[in-house]
């Protein structure tokens, strides 16, 4: 899971004693909707029941709490620890190091907390968000994480680049006339003949053929692109993978590609 904050809270504001709920909801800015701890987590849309906590971001923990039916909630983050209105007044809020310190913290004067879990919401205001990738496995991904996704969308960016003019000393030159240059250099070189002409003018044969040389590498690195772009999309539809049949079909659609720039291809995931 890749969790995003959607609201920030301000941790460091003033708490009342008994207060949790209210103390957690105002450092996000919220209104109020339910009479206690309690009561919210029973009307959380997200629970979570386990202890595998979102990174990087501010979220709710919740508790029952053996001598009050009110329960407890906290605020809690992976690096800057959890507020709770643990203490007594004039000063009841309390900076833990952790979630596990709460819970000793209670203990230590007689008090039970039992653990309910974590939510993405506060009242039933979501204050994170799961990049899309819901927690409860309703979007399958493949096993890919963000750093996977964003590797394909740069690989398919420089796909996209196989139709775009190539870069040259003497400026932009569109892909079908430099392969077109480069093959007349190697039929050039081929027949040993002199220089080439090239648009009513000519050009030595050693510049012609390094020309040809840069178009060719150039293709073979996108085709190289194109092959491992194709095998992590068809991964992420959770199919198995046919390297040979991969490799075909980049070589089918570069060629396509090649002979008619002007044109869309489409890619089709083959049947069984």
């Amino acid at each position: 899971m890749g969790f995003s904050q959607l609201i920030t809270p301000s941790p460091n504001i003033a708490a009342e004693e008994g207060m949790c709920l209210q103390y957690v909801r105002q450092t996000f800015g919220l209104p109020v909707r339910y009479g206690s701890a309690t009561e919210a987590w029973n009307n959380s849309p997200s629970k979570h029941r386990d202890r595998n906590y979102p990174q990087n971001v501010w979220f709710p923990v919740w508790w029952a709490l053996d001598k009050n039916v009110n329960g407890h909630v906290a605020l809690a983050h992976s690096v800057y620890g959890v507020y709770s209105t643990s203490n007594l007044n004039p000063n009841p809020l309390k900076h833990h190091p952790s979630i596990a310190d709460v819970e000793a913290y209670y203990a230590k004067y007689g008090f039970t907390l039992t653990y309910r879990g974590w939510t993405e919401d506060v009242a039933g205001t979501p204050v994170i968000a799961d990049f899309g990738l819901a927690a409860q496995g309703d979007i399958k991904t493949g096993g890919l994480t963000v750093a996977d996704i964003d590797s394909i969308t740069k690989q398919l960016a420089d796909i996209k680049a196989l139709l775009a003019p190539i870069k040259t000393d003497a400026g932009d030159v569109d892909l079908r006339q430099f392969i077109a240059d480069g093959t007349r250099a190697a039929q050039a070189a081929a027949s040993q003949t002199g220089p080439i002409n090239v648009d009513g003018g000519q050009e030595g044969i050693r510049d012609f053929i390094a020309k040809g040389t840069r178009a060719a590498q150039a293709s073979a690195a996108k085709l190289a692109g194109l092959e491992a772009a194709l095998k992590a999309v068809v991964a992420a539809a959770g199919s198995p993978v046919d390297l040979a049949a991969v490799t075909a079909a980049a070589e089918v659609g570069a060629t396509r590609a090649l002979s008619n720039l002007t044109g869309t291809t489409t890619f089709e995931k083959a049947g069984k």
